[in-house]
């Protein structure tokens, strides 16, 4: 029978800006994403856009 076959059926990524600050010693991240969504991953250049600009807040340490 063989291996199986291995491909990646969804593919995501996302692009934006960020900042980052520290309050009382805790780390204060504000992100603004863009979702790409990309039809196949062998064409790695050919990717749509989704949706709109989303605001993402955390706090906490990055690793």
């Amino acid at each position: 029978q063989g291996l199986p076959l291995i491909r990646a059926v969804d593919a995501i990524g996302s692009y934006g800006y960020g900042f980052q600050f520290f309050f009382l010693g805790l780390p204060i991240h504000i992100e603004f994403v863009k979702r790409l969504e990309f039809s196949d991953i062998s064409k790695p250049w050919d990717w749509d856009k989704v949706g709109d600009f989303k605001t993402r807040f955390w706090i906490g340490f990055d690793f």
